[in-house]
């Protein structure tokens, strides 16, 4: 695959507190929230999107914001483990802060990385509770996992 062209992602704010992967999606595909959220809803119908059938619980681990993000022409590889910040691809949505609830339930905060032309990275953040959704890459944001993501 060809490397990704830059292309800034938009500030979205997740609307429901665990729906960081949708607004992640809106991000990269510059759809709104709910029309990425609607049609996650739908594909859910037949396929596994979310994590769990709870009502209004929006957890997604890659595969299901691959299903999504393909759904909007977006092409991805499959995720991979982050060794360090410098091995994130120029496009990605990342997890990060992973929490392990038991050896089959780890749970992260998605999250867009980009790299700006000038060769900067930064971050797009979906938390709701942010006045602004653009940050720097710090300690306390610590990687896990990587979807690229190919325009």
């Amino acid at each position: 695959m060809e490397r990704t062209k830059y292309r800034p992602p938009k500030e979205v704010a997740q609307e429901h507190p665990t729906g960081c992967g949708i607004a992640c999606v809106a991000s990269v595909t510059g759809n709104s929230y709910s029309k990425v959220m609607d049609t996650a809803q739908k594909l859910a119908e037949t396929q596994e999107i979310f994590t769990t059938c709870r009502k209004n619980v929006f957890y997604m681990k890659s595969q299901g914001l691959r299903t999504l993000l393909a759904n909007f022409g977006m092409q991805t590889k499959k995720a991979q483990y982050v060794v360090h910040w410098s091995s994130v691809p120029d496009l990605a949505i990342v997890g990060v802060n992973c929490r392990v609830h038991n050896e089959t339930d780890k749970r992260w905060h998605w999250i867009v990385h980009h790299r700006e032309p000038d060769g900067e990275a930064s971050l797009m953040d979906p938390s709701a509770n942010l006045k602004s959704h653009r940050r720097r890459i710090t300690k306390s944001t610590r990687p896990y996992i990587f979807i690229e993501i190919y325009c």
